[in-house]
């Protein structure tokens, strides 16, 4: 049968959706199960090895054991680790530092793992990490240091505004559950000697931001550093928002197109020299340079899984035997998951690998669909289909986690392939170069004027008519049944049977229906009150958005809420402050009104009455009432009305 022998040729894919499956299930099923599903895993494996060698159980005993694998390994980093639940406010912790970033931001993030939590005279040991916002005050810690201290640490917790950034489960996927804040006086440092490993490698990240600041240009460092060293702390909103709405947010973050320019550069220039260095040697020579630039960037998730994938595979073809690179992506993804099993939620590990399976899969056929016969437009063909066979794997993923899509990513994609060979090359020459005066001096003019370069073409995609498709909502199960769909396609499509064709129909029904909603979504009115501490009221009429605000200092955060909002509903945004004692917007059979009081808004929309609280006292008791909105600050008991820090207050008009 078809399907068995793609199986038996993915075998490894087998093994990973086993062990993916089982750490999912973690969070679906109780911890009670984990040695049920040992104990059976066990017995099917003895009933394989007693004799019966159907191939059919052959995957189920893979797929079973892996499974168990896969639900131990998450039980054993989220649960017998320890927590802080032993935590009472108040304790004093002792923490060490596994990273901070060195941004000239007003709070840093800092990534701190509690050692021990001490009540009173008794010392109780812990394990978990937290992430911790240090105060712009602070200054001189590094990473290594043991601070105590005694900050309040709590839950992360997402605000529920429409189109949020989903903290939880960001920072679920780095084993973090918990926050915490560094303010003032509220530690006490202990410089911990770090041994010459350590030392050597925060000498080295220094020397190179220090390279960088001197050498470059003051509008491409913050790039310059986010493209070859890995480090985004120094990217401002704009940036980070001109990439995304052009679709090459993945430029910004070294990962598998950053390491697989570099190996392949390496492998470029060091073929040129048969005489002096062997294809064998030349391949490891490339390999361990790859790992010492991971060395560079601190080893970062995205760097690493990067140089694990493409050192298999590189290892792979220099065997010179007959490989399935299918299996060898999984195998990396495999050892990947062994040693941490969260990556598996990790949305960078995720299009990372859907991405490369695009490729795999996807890239020849595309290719080969059109047959150019001139060399510069045929490689600029080649880029296209990579680009290509990337997106239709990612896609429903990037319409899930970001609501929009790139129209021109196409464009986007070719224009910065150049860009950032041209970019990775000068930066990667700077840094080995550096003591040569002159050389060291038009090589940084070369990469501050192609990261300059880059940054404007990048602007002028996202400037472009309908750059960006907003407004798509999907669900979970929806995206799973679109790989579900795209597997059955790829599984039949060569026996062209009736499965290829129903997965091919429902695909092509289920994006009709994303469509469909996409339409409901700009086409729906409705109006929102965020959960934010300063007030952000939002009106979403036709193809309208305004966003009121209270003062011009609380524009940003506003304009960054508003935004999110409008990927998820898109509309033309409209900003209006609340300086007058009453505002009100009239627009067809729509009338809508905010007056200000001592202590609520008074807010009327077609005639129907709402009140956004602000304090409630003895003389205002009144305002307990159904059609109450009551801001963050105010948490109530067994009141009417909408409390906001339990989520945004939204309603259709």
């Amino acid at each position: 049968m078809l399907f068995e022998d793609i199986l038996l040729k993915k075998i490894f894919l087998v093994i990973v959706l086993g062990f993916s499956l089982g750490i999912i299930s973690f969070y679906r099923i109780p911890s009670e199960f984990s040695n049920l599903f040992l104990f059976a895993a066990f017995l099917l494996s003895v009933i394989w090895f007693s004799g019966y060698k159907h191939k059919w159980f052959r995957f189920l005993v893979l797929f079973s054991l892996f499974f168990s694998i896969g639900y131990q390994s998450i039980y054993q980093r989220t649960v017998a680790e320890g927590n802080v639940q032993q935590y009472i406010p108040g304790d004093v912790v002792e923490a060490q530092i596994k990273d901070i970033s060195h941004s000239n931001k007003l709070w840093k993030k800092a990534i701190l793992e509690l050692t021990y939590v001490f009540h009173g005279n008794t010392k109780f040991p812990i394990s978990e990490k937290v992430l911790f916002l240090v105060s712009d005050e602070i200054e001189g810690l590094e990473k290594g240091d043991v601070l105590l201290l005694n900050s309040t640490i709590q839950t992360i917790q997402n605000k529920g505004n429409p189109g949020e950034f989903d903290g939880v489960n960001y920072w679920k996927s780095k084993g973090i559950s918990k926050i915490g804040f560094l303010v003032g006086e509220e530690f006490i440092l202990q410089k911990k000697e770090s041994n010459k490993f350590v030392k050597w490698f925060n000498w080295m990240d220094r020397s190179l931001s220090k390279l960088f600041e001197e050498k470059l240009s003051p509008e491409s460092i913050g790039i310059a550093k986010a493209l070859i060293l890995g480090d985004r702390d120094h990217l401002d909103s704009e940036v980070v928002r001109s990439f995304g709405n052009a679709g090459a947010m993945h430029v910004l973050a070294v990962s598998g197109l950053h390491v697989g320019l570099i190996l392949a550069l390496l492998l470029f220039v060091l073929s040129r020299f048969p005489n002096y260095v062997s294809k064998y040697n030349a391949t490891l020579i490339a390999l361990i340079i790859i790992w010492f630039y991971a060395l560079l960037t601190g080893f970062s998730p995205s760097v690493l899984r990067a140089v694990v994938m493409f050192s298999l595979l590189t290892l792979a073809k220099l065997s010179g035997k007959n490989y399935d690179s299918i299996n060898v992506l999984m195998i990396s993804a495999l050892i990947l998951l062994l040693f941490d099993p969260l990556l598996l939620f990790d949305l960078g590990f995720q299009l990372s690998y859907l991405a490369m399976l695009g490729i795999f899969i996807l890239y020849q056929p595309i290719m080969k669909s059109v047959y150019i016969s001139n060399k510069w437009i045929r490689l600029t063909w080649e880029g296209t289909c990579v680009s290509i066979a990337a997106q239709v794997f990612t896609l429903p993923l990037i319409l899930y986690c970001f609501h929009q899509f790139p129209n021109y990513f196409l464009i986007a994609n070719i224009g910065l392939m150049v860009l950032t060979n041209i970019v990775l090359v000068s930066g990667v020459l700077l840094i080995s170069l550096q003591i040569v005066p002159l050389l060291s001096t038009v090589l940084a003019w070369i990469l501050s004027f192609s990261v300059i370069s880059m940054f404007v073409f990048v602007q002028w995609v996202e400037g472009l008519p309908a750059s960006t498709s907003s407004g798509f909502e999907m669900k979970s199960s929806e995206v799973l049944g679109f790989y579900f769909m795209i597997l059955l396609i790829l599984l039949f499509v060569k026996k062209k049977g009736n499965w290829a064709y129903l997965g091919s129909g429902m695909i092509i029904i289920s994006c009709l229906f994303v469509v469909h909603g996409r339409y409901k979504n700009v086409h729906k009115n409705e109006w929102i009150v965020f959960n934010e501490n300063k007030l952000t009221l939002l009106v979403k009429i036709d193809n309208e958005i305004y966003c009121f605000y209270e003062k011009d200092e609380d524009l940003p955060k506003s304009v960054y809420l508003a935004q999110s909002y409008q990927k998820t509903r898109t509309g033309k945004l409209n900003y209006c402050r609340l300086d007058k004692r009453k505002v009100e917007l009239t627009k067809h059979n729509f009338t809508f009104s905010c007056e200000r009081k001592k202590s609520y808004y008074d807010i009327k929309i077609n005639d129907k009455c709402w009140k956004i609280v602000k304090q409630i006292t003895t003389k205002n008791a009144h305002l307990l009432a159904a059609n109450s909105i009551y801001m963050p600050w105010l948490k109530l008991d067994n009141v009417q009305g909408h409390l906001l820090h339990t989520g945004a207050f939204v309603r259709k008009i």
